[in-house]
């Protein structure tokens, strides 16, 4: 009888993982869903090079750096783009990954951002990155195997109606919803 109870909590143990993890992934495959078939903008900056290594100003000052966010340009996005947004993410990092910087509501007539974005910025709104500061923070990924870091630029067909410091989660979750293009930079950093 005891077996068989064993036998019944180890199996409801193990139906709650299965579906924590099957949510966890539809979660994550939901975030992305839109931006899988979007058509690509072209993204550029003199500081970032797709495959090199992230510029030591880019860098925080943990590791050395400025923690100045890379000036960026882009193809304009299709008809229809009302906003664009950046995001920065580090998919090495420990626990899932790490959010550097999402900025958003970048006005639909612009086709680039400064290096070195204030915060906050007069004309464009920065969410709370996973560090719980809503501004970019530069790469100090610890001792080891460098880190990629994805810089990706949306063209939305949405402005999104949320405040500077407004999670990054939130901010993320609407932009994967209004997503008409997106591009990439993808560069590394380690120590």
């Amino acid at each position: 009888m005891i077996g068989r109870r064993v036998a019944i909590v180890c199996s409801a143990a193990a139906l709650a993982l299965s579906a924590a993890a099957c949510d966890s992934d539809q979660h994550s495959a939901s975030a992305s869903s839109s931006t899988a078939t979007a058509p690509t903008l072209r993204v550029t900056s003199s500081v970032l090079t797709n495959g090199g290594v992230v510029a030591l100003p880019q860098v925080s000052p943990r590791c050395g750096g400025q923690n100045r966010s890379p000036d960026l340009s882009w193809a304009p996005g299709p008809a229809g783009t009302a906003a664009y947004a950046v995001t920065m993410f580090d998919p090495d990092a420990a626990a899932h990954g790490f959010w550097h910087w999402v900025a958003f509501d970048v006005p639909a007539d612009r086709d680039s951002l400064p290096g070195g974005l204030p915060a906050p910025s007069p004309d464009i709104r920065q969410a709370a990155n996973q560090a719980g500061a809503a501004r970019y923070d530069g790469p100090c990924p610890p001792a080891g195997k460098p880190h990629r870091y994805i810089v990706t630029v949306y063209a939305l067909k949405n402005p999104i109606a949320l405040p500077d410091g407004a999670p990054h989660a939130q901010v993320r979750s609407q932009i994967a919803a209004d997503t008409l293009a997106t591009g990439t930079l993808t560069a590394r950093f380690g120590r």
